[in-house]
């Protein structure tokens, strides 16, 4: 017995469907494109504003292209061994350790980010994070030739609203 014929797929259903295809495949292309460039210049940014003396680490990141929002994933920032050197001796006033597990970045200007290098939103919501602060001894002379260049330097990251959410702290005094 011969099988019942397929009705014929009409060509403009069949140039619907492959649109459709192709322009899901791109959106998700774009997606991975700006996720990578997004964190490579959050990284960036973030470093530049941290010092030399620290690390900036970024977990998963995805930027959400629509919203204009950017959520990273396991983020910390550690000092190097330098640093806790320079600490002990005096020429720093205290040094801090930080990890949060998620941070959202609401309202964020992708024009400037990836145009100008710089960080610029609406709002920064910190889930979780744990800052530990390093004071120095106290027999350790604050060294007078370090000198707050922050008002004198581009800002790197601005932000309208900063909210911490359960935070865990705590001091480790290197005094002994």
């Amino acid at each position: 017995m011969p099988s019942p014929a397929r009705p014929p797929v009409h060509r403009p259903l069949r140039r619907a469907i492959r649109w459709a295809v192709l322009l899901t495949g791109g959106w998700l292309l774009l997606s991975l494109v700006v996720d990578r460039v997004v964190r490579h210049r959050l990284e960036r940014a973030a470093q530049q504003a941290a010092g030399g003396s620290y690390t900036v680490r970024l977990g998963q990141v995805r930027a959400h292209l629509l919203r204009g929002s950017v959520e990273v994933r396991d983020a910390s920032l550690h000092f190097d061994s330098l640093a806790l050197d320079s600490l002990l001796r005096g020429s720093r006033a205290g040094l801090l350790r930080v990890h949060a597990d998620r941070i959202a970045l609401q309202g964020l200007s992708y024009w400037r980010l990836l145009r100008h290098g710089t960080v610029a939103m609406r709002a920064i919501d910190i889930q979780a994070p744990t800052i530990v602060h390093f004071m120095p001894p106290p027999h350790a002379a604050a060294d007078s030739t370090t000198a707050d260049t922050a008002s004198e330097a581009m800002p790197l990251i601005t932000v309208d609203t900063l909210r911490i959410i359960a935070a865990r702290g705590g001091t480790n005094d290197l005094s002994g």
